[in-house]
Order: C-alpha cells, then sequence, then structure tokens
C-alpha cells in the first residue's frame, strides 16, 4: 500500500490534536473526489490515533474540538458548504478547518484555517500551508489494462466543454465511480491520465500512473500542482492537445 506524501507530512495539523476530542464534520460530499478527501481524513486520524467521531453541523455534546472537513473551497459558490462550515463554527468549540482551497473571504472566528495552495493566503493571511489530505491516502496501486484516457469535466468548472474536447473524453471520472475506492481503481485500469479533475490525477497518481493535470476555471489545479503535484511527478498542460503532445 502506498502514500504519495508520508503520514509525517500530515503530522503539523494531526498531531497537535491528541487527547482532545473530536468531532469531525463532513462536507456534502456531492462527487467522489471529495469522498476521498473524507476517507484519507479518517486513515489519518486513525493513523495518528486520535479520539474522533463524526457529528453533524451544530452538535457539540461530548467533544471538545471541531475538525471541519477539507476540499470545501473557502468562499466558493457551494452554498450548502458554506452553511455546514457556519452552523459547526457557530458552536463557539476551537476549530481546525482542514487543507482546501479559498476563492473569497469567508468568516471563520478563531478556527485554525490550512490552505493546500498558496493563492488563498490573500484572503487567509494567517492561514498554514498544507497539503489536500488525498495526498495521504493510502491505497494498493492497480496494474493498467486499457489504453491512456483524456477525462474531462462537464460543470461549470470546466475549461474544455467544446464538442471538439467533449467528444474526445471518455466522461467525467466522477460519473465513473461510486466510492473513493472505485474511483482509485478505475484511475489505475489506464496506462495514462489525462483530467481536469484534481482528485482524479491523485487516484491515478496513487497508481502509479503517468498523469497529466489540465487546468480548469478556479486557481485550484495550478496552484496544487505547483506546491504539490509538480514533485510528485504529475505534468502540467493548458490544453488537451499539449498533455497529448507531452504523453507521446
Amino acid at each position: 500500500m502506498r502514500r504519495l506524501l508520508p503520514a509525517a507530512c500530515f503530522e503539523p495539523i494531526f498531531g497537535p490534536l491528541a487527547g482532545k476530542k473530536i468531532g469531525l464534520v463532513d462536507g456534502v460530499g456531492n462527487n467522489v473526489g471529495d469522498q476521498l478527501i473524507y476517507a484519507a481524513t479518517r486513515q489519518l486520524l486513525d493513523h495518528f490515533q486520535l479520539s474522533w467521531r463524526r457529528v453533524e453541523p451544530g452538535e457539540a455534546d461530548g467533544i471538545d474540538f471541531l475538525l471541519l472537513f477539507g476540499g470545501g473551497n473557502l468562499g466558493s459558490q457551494y452554498r450548502e458548504e458554506i452553511r455546514r462550515r457556519q452552523t459547526a463554527l457557530a458552536t463557539g468549540l476551537p476549530a481546525v478547518i482542514l487543507p482546501q482551497s479559498a476563492y473569497s473571504y469567508e468568516p471563520v472566528g478563531l478556527a485554525t484555517v490550512y490552505l493546500r495552495e498558496p493563492s488563498g493566503r490573500q484572503f487567509y493571511p494567517e492561514a498554514h500551508l498544507a497539503p489536500d489530505l488525498a495526498l495521504g491516502y493510502q491505497f494498493t496501486a492497480s496494474r493498467p489494462s486499457k489504453p491512456g484516457g483524456l477525462f474531462l469535466r462537464q460543470d461549470l468548472e470546466g475549461r474544455y466543454l467544446d464538442a471538439r474536447d467533449q467528444n474526445r473524453s471518455l466522461g467525467d471520472p466522477i460519473r465513473l465511480a461510486q466510492t473513493p475506492e472505485d474511483y482509485i481503481r478505475v484511475a489505475g485500469q489506464f496506462e495514462y491520465v489525462i483530467t481536469d479533475r484534481l482528485h482524479f490525477a491523485i487516484a491515478a497518481m496513487i497508481n502509479a500512473v503517468p498523469t497529466v493535470l489540465l487546468e480548469n476555471r478556479t486557481p485550484k489545479n495550478r496552484g496544487m500542482w505547483e506546491t504539490w503535484l509538480r514533485d510528485l511527478g504529475c505534468q502540467w498542460a493548458t490544453c488537451p492537445d499539449e498533455a497529448i503532445s507531452i504523453l507521446g
């Protein structure tokens, strides 16, 4: 089993939580990429032997510390994620907001904020930089059995929505799996992966599959690539044609 980053890279987040009674608040988790972050969170909590249980926003009985879901994108268009954060923070319990992006300012009170790329520090200058928790997910790699493929988003964050690109795509990868484990297995079936889905790129990298990450309509992909993924062997392209040429 492998992690892209060793568990020690996450010790600054989880180490100080020893001895606390932790309430873990998940996000909405509408796509399997978010679910991969939540699964990695649970693995790391157990790795560091912390006392935790899942709670709903606003629940405070029997806990003295809150961990709020990673990957939720502070100040984003996802209103239900904002509502869950604000309801949890309204309890007044000390809190950590796990690594994510920030697109604008959202009040967080005295919570400690972790960002997965530096661009969000324009909104949260005191935030700490830390890896996306999916980079700490431990899983057994698969062996490729299919040719490489292009996988493109089909939502508002996607930049490649025209027919030419979509007709070459094998689909939006979040529609190809129901669980984080399946997501990683799907990515591991291909000899290479080109995608604008950040966590599908990470899923491919967990399998040691050659991976090219494409930009989308947010700073997230480029920031994650520059800060973490480039050093882990992921390549970058500004369009599918460039990505295909990189892989030869």
